[in-house]
């Protein structure tokens, strides 16, 4: 772990950007920042808990059940134990006749113990006046009577089983009863007297309480946790011939076995906020919204943890623990945005910097960049006052607090150059310009004035501020975090531009006894327990570089288009269905899919359909602005119900309209290029037999788009026409590795055979 100050010490002898250039460091918005770090913080607390977590903590299924063994001997002759013990599979001895000795004794074992008091056993040789019996060896076979002494039964060992018993431990009770699970599916038929039978179905995997046992009778009543209609009481009783085989019980008596991933997953989202307690739903929400860089409002009841969750963004953002800001600048505009064109698109540099750095721009408004190893850099401590600052939300809020003013120096005896609006000079920056590059947290946001919301979407959405007496803008690209009692009062504009997250009063015994270790004994985690290395040198994990087969992305279109139309649920007047929902519904379906990869070994590499679903209602949920928690879970409900009834509708769709065109643009080319429908169907032939086989196709059809003059590597358009469709059709189709690619084709075939387009 490294120590608090080893980054300042590490970037001490920064004086310049080609010194930043030379250290290796990546700029980022401070939204970036905050998103790799909550990605690194997230990754490194899932390995600190694995390490931790100990396989007796997780429990695991074991066998319900335990034999009864008892001591019978090593050879039995009482019919009566031969009748009781012999199984399928044990061994016999008995006098047979055989081709060369009319009275053999011979050894064989039991095929079939179930025909009265015969048994059916294979010979260990050939005998006469065999029988044909089912899975013996044609001259092996014969049924034998054990009443009369003529064979016997040997149990190596000399003990057998008698019976079963609950395993050692396991408790059967109608409260105290261990859970049980079906291992298998189950099946019977009911008699009932007075109705119908009724056919019993269990599925594999179903869940119940082991209510009671009979030894005597050797059979187990469970009660199960999900409703049979067949069963008037819930309650099953089975023989233990079949409870050996289809049920388990849990090594934690009334708790299930709990799964590694699952656990480690919610103990790392309890874990991220070192202060603060939120329930793991409302944790994961915030922290997608940290992934897809998003300006977050937490809305809920005084006192539920909103200022607190805010505090504990701040705090892990102060982990990049350094900020390098150009020296002398009073908005701490980041170095890069002067020598690197590309950075200063995203996070421009401030007239005053660039007037210092090319005397012409005041005049004529082109900015020549300067060279790295001329500007000069400042390396300071991250917090308040150098990029994050603290807001309280007042109704006397205006727009030049936001924005900033600009005093003439009354000293000076040319009034017309006080009077410049080119001039910075006098200029003194609003909150929105003090905190470029980092983060303004602003309490109580629902109390501003509507002028000054509209004031901070403005810079939200440019970036950029520009006060009341200067012609040029000033830089504004901070992360925003706000807090509200009441957000019905946000405009439109605000509920469709930031995520709404709300948070409410604990649910249960734990988290709510969990909040006064933390607040009323101060049990708080240390943030540098959990260190997130240099977060200068990374660079951030592209949401939008994640492939999401193109059929899906125009399913959520589509879904769109029908969720404006149609929804008439809680939350309509606040959820507009815009097409910043929609994008935000990619961007956190992709987000999703990060989130899952740090803790499930079996996440895809590519954002199927069921991350398009989750990041729709994530997009949709977050913009809900009802006044209390049962209308917020109304809402929820609601829209959890449509998107499961129609998501999937738009996906089948989608399927056959899309292999639809596929199939016209191929007929259309065929007339252009003979044969090239003979080789789209041979491709597809061999992508459905293997995924795999799309790869070389995809390096050929890469090569020839990307050497277009080519025409060697352009064959690859004719001879892979599918995939040479597919660049023009997938978003990003270029940059897909190999295994995006096989998961991706692997879709599409199978979205192929459920499409009515052949």
């Amino acid at each position: 772990m490294e120590k608090a100050g080893s980054l300042l010490e590490r970037y001490a002898h920064v004086r310049t950007g080609q010194d930043l250039i030379n250290a290796g460091v990546i700029p980022k918005s401070s939204a970036a920042f905050l998103a790799w770090i909550a990605f690194s913080r997230l990754s490194n607390l899932k390995a600190a808990i694995t390490q931790s977590v100990e396989p007796e903590m997780l429990g695991s299924w074991l066998p319900a059940f335990a034999p009864v063994i008892k001591e019978v001997g090593e050879v039995i002759s009482n019919r009566n134990d031969i009748g009781e013990y012999a199984k399928v599979g044990m061994r016999v001895r008995g006098d047979v006749a055989t081709a060369d000795n009319p009275s053999a004794t011979l050894e064989g074992t039991i095929r079939d113990a179930a025909r009265g008091s015969y048994l059916a056993v294979e010979w260990d040789r050939p005998i006469i006046n065999s029988r044909s019996i089912k899975g013996v060896k044609e001259g092996y076979g014969s049924y034998v009577s054990y009443e009369n002494g003529q064979v016997h039964l040997l149990v190596p060992g000399g003990k057998v089983v008698d019976g079963y018993q609950l395993a050692n431990g396991v408790v059967a009770d109608e409260k105290l009863g261990h859970r049980v699970r079906f291992v298998e599916g189950y099946e019977s038929t009911r008699r009932r007297r007075d109705s119908p039978d009724a056919e019993v179905k269990i599925p594999k995997g179903a869940l119940a309480t082991l209510t009671k046992y009979d030894a005597e009778r050797q059979r187990v009543t469970i009660r199960l946790d999900e409703k049979v209609e067949s069963l008037r009481s819930n309650e099953l009783t089975i023989g233990m011939g079949e409870a050996l085989t289809k049920l388990q019980v849990s090594s934690l008596g009334q708790i299930e076995p709990k799964s590694l991933e699952h656990e480690v997953m919610k103990a790392a989202f309890s874990g991220f906020f070192p202060t603060t307690v939120l329930d793991i739903g409302t944790a994961r929400d915030i922290v997608v919204g940290l992934l897809m860089g998003k300006d977050m409002v937490f809305y809920g009841p005084p006192g539920s943890g909103k200022s607190q969750a805010a505090k504990d963004i701040v705090a892990i953002a102060q982990q990049q623990e350094v900020i390098f800001h150009v020296e002398g600048c009073k908005v701490q505009c980041n170095p890069f945005s002067l020598f690197d064109p590309s950075f200063a698109k995203v996070v421009p540099a401030c007239p005053e910097c660039k007037i210092n750095y090319d005397s012409g721009f005041k005049e004529t408004g082109n900015f020549t960049p300067p060279k790295p190893q001329k500007v000069k850099v400042t390396t300071a401590r991250y917090g308040e006052g150098k990029g994050i600052e603290m807001l309280e939300g007042t109704t006397g809020l205006q727009r030049m607090h936001l924005a900033g003013f600009k005093i003439p120096n009354l000293s000076d005896a040319n009034m017309v150059d006080l009077e410049n609006e080119f001039d910075p000079q006098g200029f003194h920056p609003g909150v929105l310009s003090r905190t470029n590059n980092g983060i303004l947290f602003a309490e109580e946001f629902d109390k501003w004035r509507p002028q000054a919301w509209e004031s901070l979407l403005a810079a939200s959405q440019d970036s950029a501020i520009k006060p009341d007496q200067l012609r040029f803008s000033y830089p504004a690209n901070e992360a925003f975090f706000g807090t509200a009692n009441d957000p019905s009062v946000f405009p439109e504009t605000i509920n469709d531009r930031m995520l709404l997250i709300a948070i409410g009063y604990p649910q249960n015994r734990d988290d709510s006894y969990l909040i006064t270790r933390r607040a009323y004994h101060k049990e708080t985690a240390i943030l540098e327990a959990v260190p997130v290395g240099d977060s200068h040198t990374q660079t951030n994990q592209a949401l939008r570089q994640v492939p999401m087969p193109v059929i899906v992305e125009r399913a959520v279109d589509a879904f769109y288009l029908k969720f404006r139309k149609e929804y008439t649920g809680p939350g309509k007047t606040q959820i507009s269905g815009s097409n910043r929902s929609k994008l935000d519904a990619l961007d956190a379906g992709r987000a999703e899919l990060f989130l899952d990869s740090i803790f499930f070994e079996a996440t895809p590499a590519t954002a199927t359909a069921e991350y398009a679903m989750r990041g729709i209602r994530f997009a949709l949920v977050t913009r809900l602005q009802e006044s209390s928690p049962e209308k917020v879970a109304q809402a929820k409900s609601s829209l959890d119900e449509y998107l499961l009834k129609e998501f999937p509708k738009a996906m089948h769709e989608e399927e056959d309209t899309w292999w639809c065109r596929v199939f016209q643009n191929m007929a259309i080319k065929e007339t252009q290029a003979p044969g090239i429908e003979g080789a789209f169907r041979a491709e597809i032939a061999s992508y459905k037999e293997d995924p795999r086989k799309a790869l070389k196709p995809f390096q050929k059809v890469k090569a020839a788009n990307e050497s277009p003059q080519n025409p060697r590597l352009q064959n690859a358009l004719l001879d892979h026409p599918f995939m040479a469709y597919l660049f023009g059709e997938q978003p990003k189709m270029s940059m897909v590795n190999e295994r995006q690619l096989t998961e991706l084709v692997s879709y599409l075939m199978a979205s192929q055979a459920s499409s009515s387009c052949k």
